[in-house]
């Protein structure tokens, strides 16, 4: 059974958490009409390669997408996990708190949350996670211009408003991750400055 994060063990302020959370659950619907595509799996297109599960009944399909460097981005319904040189670190569709995980755990065949294996939350550790957050973030802003420059914003406009409940609208979308990106940064910046003043 995998180790799920201390209780409480936050990476990430509450206020930022639940503006990424938001952002992220919608991208991720985003994605899953993007794989339904009738004219072809978006997620594909781009460059993602994607490994199903066996049966449909056991669990999610991965979609995995190697980066600039030694990065790695690996999706699923229920979050993603960004993976490079340093570590690895895992999102979670409805929480987007980052969470440090053993990255050894990801050569094996994820299908679902409870095989992800977490590591003890340290400041340095902390940080790393966060540079993750911001990078996902970024990416997801370049995914998502993308989308626009390929099919158009009336595609993507139309899958945000198939929700009941959206954030933002399809010519916002990049920006506000890249927005979060900057504010992640930021709330990473002042992490030692905060811990500095304690002692």
């Amino acid at each position: 059974m995998a180790a799920e994060p201390a209780t409480g063990a936050c990476v990430l302020s509450r206020e930022l958490a639940r503006i990424g959370a938001a952002l992220l659950h919608q991208q991720c619907w985003c994605w899953g009409c993007d794989i339904r595509r009738p004219e072809g799996n978006l997620l594909l297109r781009f460059g993602f390669e994607r490994c199903r599960p066996p049966q449909r009944d056991c669990g999610s399909s991965r979609y995995t997408i190697h980066l600039h460097g030694n990065a790695t981005l690996h999706l699923w319904g229920f979050g993603a996990a960004w993976q490079d040189g340093e570590g690895a670190t895992f999102v979670a569709r409805y929480e987007f708190q980052p969470a440090p995980l053993v990255a050894g755990c990801l050569a094996a065949e994820i299908r679902a949350r409870e095989q992800l294996l977490f590591q003890p939350l340290t400041q340095d550790v902390r940080l790393l996670s966060l540079a993750h957050a911001a990078r996902f973030s970024r990416f997801n802003a370049a995914y998502e211009t993308w989308v626009l420059q390929t099919v158009g914003c009336r595609y993507r406009q139309e899958c945000i408003e198939q929700r009941e409940k959206f954030s933002v609208g399809a010519g916002e979308f990049a920006e506000a991750w890249t927005c979060l990106a900057g504010l992640i940064e930021g709330f990473m910046e002042a992490l030692p400055a905060a811990a500095e003043e304690r002692f």
